[in-house]
């Protein structure tokens, strides 16, 4: 109801706008059967009476034409029109009057051929009324009101029983066209309201929209400060935790040294994980020059991580073949990355290989990147929730949980569906378990 009552006055001065804009269109065009009407019955009974009601019905109609030109309603408040309305019904009552004087001043004697014209003549006018006055219920209905009255009170001052039925029938059709005339009225004003809705949800949806943009880069100052902010200190808190495990080597408190070294580790890659997934949502597509080299790729990711998987007593291992990757380095190396963390998290005895293979398929030739593990392996009631975010697959008995939040598997598989490439995963329980995924192959360098 509050939505309605803030509605009711610009639909009100919508609908009076369109009133005074409709009218003034419609205006030009009732000089035609006006013009008609009087020839007609000028040329039949050469009655100085045509001319004097075509004096009267053509000069009003310039009047009006000339005063309808004035463009102020468009800007007018809602006072100003509510006024201008009232003036308007008055002005549509007088046109109306000079309507209903042609029969009196066209036809000075009975002839049922004359009345025939006549009346189809004021009945189309009456009907036609609608489309200039549709929009302000009051001047319509006092227009039919009032032509219609004076048809039905020339037709019983005829005094003929068939002059009689014709003006009751007259009586009907007003009737009849007063309450459609009400009824269109009601449709055009639930019309205004609409789009008014409309625009209006419009305005709402586009600030909205504003708004979301506003946090948004917000959001992306917040994460770009704590990029930088926050990674510097907790990197350093690692190093400072691995070299005092060193320092500590075969004293008692080596193995609280290096419990803090997996705790800033796990924070460091927590903390990764998040801020990759904040990324995620600008992935740059590769662009024609972007080229990885595979076997590089995966020297880059022995110097780190294999450290990490000796201390955890695993081996890790790499395998690839020459050539080089179509991507962006960064991404990729986030997404290669992503998968040996999950693979070394996982796994409790024997070790990881991480392998690069060539694979034709129908787009060209791609490089798949593998990352094999002999961990616990995934159920097959859990592989179907193995890349949503936050899911970690449950730990065998008597192990304790896999740390991390259960994005970084969720973070690759976005970035593989905005970039368009493959990935799945074969799992074993018991026996461990493989992820992959597919990159297209660049394309020689120019000259090679």
């Amino acid at each position: 109801m509050a939505d309605a009552d803030a509605l009711s006055e610009p639909i009100e001065t919508e609908r009076l706008r369109r009133f005074f804009a409709q009218n003034v269109r419609s205006l030009p065009t009732t000089l035609y059967p006006a013009l008609a009407i009087w020839l007609f019955f000028w040329w039949v009974t050469r009655t100085p009476g045509c001319f004097a009601w075509a004096a009267l019905i053509h000069g009003w109609q310039a009047l009006r034409i000339h005063a309808g030109t004035r463009p102020e309603y468009q800007q007018a408040a809602l006072a100003d029109l509510q006024a201008a309305e009232r003036r308007a019904v008055g002005h549509v009552v007088t046109f109306a009057l000079l309507w209903g004087l042609a029969p009196w001043m066209l036809m000075p004697e009975q002839d049922h051929a004359q009345l025939s014209v006549m009346l189809l003549m004021l009945v189309g006018v009456m009907a036609g009324s609608a489309n200039g006055l549709a929009f302000s219920l009051r001047a319509g209905l006092s227009f039919q009101a009032t032509l219609g009255g004076l048809l039905m009170a020339w037709l019983l001052w005829q005094r003929t029983l068939t002059d009689t039925v014709l003006a009751v029938s007259t009586a009907v059709f007003t009737g009849t066209l007063m309450l459609m005339f009400r009824n269109q009225q009601r449709h055009l004003v639930q019309l205004i309201r609409a789009r008014l809705e409309q625009a209006a949800q419009a305005r709402t949806l586009a600030e909205q929209k504003a708004e979301l943009e506003r946090l948004h880069q917000e959001r992306s100052r917040l994460f770009a400060t704590a990029s930088h902010d926050l990674r510097q200190p907790v990197q350093a808190l690692n190093l400072q935790a691995q070299t005092l495990a060193q320092a500590l080597d075969g004293q008692p408190q080596a193995a609280a040294a290096r419990r803090i070294g997996d705790v800033t580790q796990s924070l460091s890659q927590t903390l990764d994980a998040i801020l990759d997934l904040h990324q995620l949502d600008h992935v740059p597509a590769p662009a024609p020059g972007d080229r990885v080299d595979a076997e590089a790729l995966l020297f880059e990711a022995a110097q780190l991580w294999r450290d990490i998987a000796e201390r955890r007593g695993l081996s890790l291992r790499f395998h690839s073949l020459p050539g080089a990757l179509h991507a962006p380095r960064i991404t990729v190396q986030r997404m290669l990355y992503n998968l040996i963390d999950n693979a070394l998290k996982y796994t409790r005895h024997g070790g990881v290989l991480v392998a690069v293979r060539q694979r034709q398929r129908a787009s060209g030739p791609v490089l798949r990147l593998e990352v094999w593990d002999t961990g616990p392996g995934i159920a097959a009631e859990h592989q179907p929730q193995v890349f949503q975010a936050f899911f970690r697959a449950p730990a065998p008995a008597g192990q304790a949980a896999a740390p991390g939040l259960g994005l970084g598997l969720s973070a690759v598989q976005r970035v593989c569906r905005q970039l368009g490439w493959p990935l799945g995963f074969r799992s074993r329980p018991g026996r461990g378990s493989v992820f992959w995924l597919e990159v297209p192959a660049a394309q020689p360098p120019d000259g090679a």
